[in-house]
């Protein structure tokens, strides 16, 4: 039984225990008909480059509950939101490789939806070049007596590109133009809706792993318990990439258990995690930048051997510049140079 089902289980079985329900819904319910349908729309929004997914349900008589498992494409598409049909409570999704899972319950005592109804919109950012597929892999509805219904309905929608671009407008001359190109191009970057790339823009923990987790094309596990204290304040699109780079090692929790995704990341901070994905040489000479004793203790070793391997440089004036906040520009070189000492197997 999922994590999915078992909540949704738990929480409508003690609203049994608690509450008096209507005769109407605790009378045995009847095997929901065959009729029952499913249907997958889509719409776009160019401003945004926003696909606004819709999943359907038609011709249910009651329905309390529900899980849905929806498949997509998360090269060329990232989940910003699901929105449920109706009120209630949601479970937070659960993200792994190129399936989303979801549930829903509405609350108290009150009777399950019948008709046709739209059980949950999905929202997602187009990300690149090309067609995306959905599919809708598989539903359960849980009635007001409790009693679940799986369906494998198999619906899926082609998704037509119209509004991505790689052309960026703001990159022309910038000293980190071609790596900006080449990352778009790899596929682990993108511009934004306006078509510009904002190189110089502050890059946050979590954008940070993301950009790496898809550059290095980790696959995405199913969520679990991890070492972070603040994972509910994780935005939707960085959390798996965030579990990702967690289980291979590279990122670590603060003394107070928390990841801080949305807190800019600074140089030093970025640098330790890159030289933990690249085993590059190791580095026994004291460094020569000129703020080397900014550098903090548990950083030290990591900016050494980075900066022994060439995948880190530092800034005009002999400076490394640890405690700096990174730019999208620094982030994107650093990770093509650890791609390319990986390539090379320094």
């Amino acid at each position: 039984m999922s994590v999915f089902r078992k909540f949704v289980m738990l929480y409508l079985v003690s609203l049994a225990c608690c509450a008096v329900w209507p005769s109407a819904l605790m009378a045995k319910n009847a095997d929901i008909p065959e009729a029952v349908a499913f249907k997958l729309e889509a719409v776009k929004s160019g401003a945004d480059d926003e696909i606004i997914v819709s999943v359907w349900v038609q011709h249910v008589p009651d329905v309390y509950a529900y899980e849905v498992e929806l498949g997509y494409e998360p090269r060329k598409l990232e989940l910003i939101d699901i929105l449920s049909g109706f009120p209630g409570m949601s479970v937070n999704p659960i993200l792994s490789n190129d399936r989303i899972r979801f549930a829903h319950t509405q609350i108290g005592n009150i009777p399950g939806k019948s008709g046709n109804l739209k059980l949950a919109t999905f929202i997602f950012k187009q990300l690149h070049k090309g067609d995306s597929t959905i599919r809708l892999h598989n539903i359960s509805l849980v009635a007001s007596d409790l009693k679940t219904t799986d369906y494998k309905p198999g619906n899926h929608l082609r998704v037509e590109d119209t509004s991505v671009h790689i052309r960026l407008t703001d990159i022309a001359g910038h000293w980190a133009e071609q790596a900006i190109e080449q990352a778009v191009s790899l596929g682990f970057v993108e511009g934004y809706a306006d078509d510009t790339f904002r190189p110089e823009r502050k890059v946050t923990r979590g954008e940070f792993v993301s950009l790496l987790s898809r550059a290095l094309q980790l696959e995405l596990p199913i969520d679990a318990e991890r070492p972070y204290a603040d994972d509910s304040q994780f935005p939707l699109w960085a959390k798996p990439h965030i579990y990702a780079i967690a289980d291979q090692g590279l990122i670590f929790a603060y003394e107070d258990h928390t990841f801080r995704a949305d807190r800019p990341i600074t140089r030093v901070e970025m640098t330790a995690i890159m030289a933990r994905a690249f085993e590059g040489k190791s580095a026994t000479a004291e460094l020569e930048y000129k703020d080397a004793d900014q550098i903090p203790a548990w950083g030290y070793e990591a900016v050494a051997k980075a900066t022994a391997s060439g995948l880190v440089q530092g800034k005009p004036g002999q400076r490394f510049a640890p405690n700096e906040q990174t730019t999208r520009a620094e982030a994107i070189v650093l990770i093509l140079n650890v791609l390319d000492a990986i390539d090379k197997g320094r």
